[in-house]
């Protein structure tokens, strides 16, 4: 599992499998849920992620500036 987050997208990313993911379902408005080939969950995905976060938690998660 590797979590990431990215601060100027505010998007949290949750990877469950290296499988890349095909076909994504909506949660809720702010949560997408990813899907591999063999109907595998993949990824959960948080947008507007601070609104949900606690601030600590998703600097322990910042992604490196590209």
């Amino acid at each position: 599992m590797r979590i990431s987050y990215d601060p100027k997208a505010d998007v949290l990313l949750i990877r469950l499998a290296a499988k890349p993911p095909i076909r994504a379902k909506d949660l809720w408005p702010d949560a997408i849920l990813h899907f591999d080939a063999e109907g595998k969950l993949a990824e959960i995905e948080v947008l507007h992620a601070s609104a949900v976060c606690d601030a600590k938690t998703l600097a322990q998660y910042r992604m490196a500036a590209a």
